[in-house]
């Protein structure tokens, strides 16, 4: 019985990356998968196996207009830190996808308001 609850909170703290939250505004980045960069990126931060927020993150959204997805999970380092911590400390990576033409339309549109 406790090699069964042993192996049961070692494939728990492992396969925590199982799962990603997708959430897609407007269109989304309209075209393929290799096509989208990331426009902003935050940490979620947990404390006790992630019953507690530690911060609220804020990411930047795109102008108006412009479709975007937002993706939240786990990466190889968040998971590798849940592990080391036994679930005491956590942490969750939410990033802000566009396509790359319409990164490069923002830049030079900034570019442009700010005189360089």
């Amino acid at each position: 019985m406790k090699r069964l609850i042993t192996l049961s909170v070692l494939f728990s703290l492992l396969f925590t990356s199982c799962y990603v939250n997708r959430t897609t505004v407007g269109y989304g980045p309209v075209g393929m998968q290799l096509s989208t960069e990331t426009f902003s990126m935050a940490k979620q931060r947990y404390i006790l196996f992630g019953l507690v927020r530690i911060n609220n993150p804020a990411v930047k959204a795109p102008p108006l207009g412009v479709g975007y997805e937002i993706k939240s999970g786990f990466t190889f380092v968040d998971g590798l830190l849940t592990l080391i911590t036994v679930g005491i400390y956590g942490q969750r990576t939410v990033k802000v996808l566009i396509e790359r033409t319409v990164e490069r339309d923002i830049k030079e549109k900034k570019e442009m308001q700010t005189g360089k």
